[in-house]
């Protein structure tokens, strides 16, 4: 993307945003399932991650869970809490 383009939201780039929904957003589209998928709310299939660093700073973070994924909530289970 073009530099003078960029639009800084709270010091992170419109295009780290964009790259970060293709991941979650987008398929959640491809597969017609917004309403389940997007959402945290009671009855979504949602998982949920949480990650002690910010994902648009270090693309990276999920790559490495042992050391940067406190807690990940699966179908609404906790199935890794550190």
């Amino acid at each position: 993307m073009n530099e003078g383009l960029r639009v800084s939201m709270g010091g992170h780039t419109w295009a780290r945003m964009r790259n970060s929904c293709a991941a979650t957003c987008v398929a959640a589209e491809l597969l017609r399932a917004e309403s389940q998928l997007e959402t945290l709310a009671a009855g979504a299939r949602a998982d949920v991650i949480v990650l002690d660093g910010d994902p648009l700073e270090g693309i990276g973070l999920p790559a490495d869970p042992a050391a940067h994924m406190p807690l990940v909530i699966q179908a609404g289970a906790v199935v890794r809490q550190r």
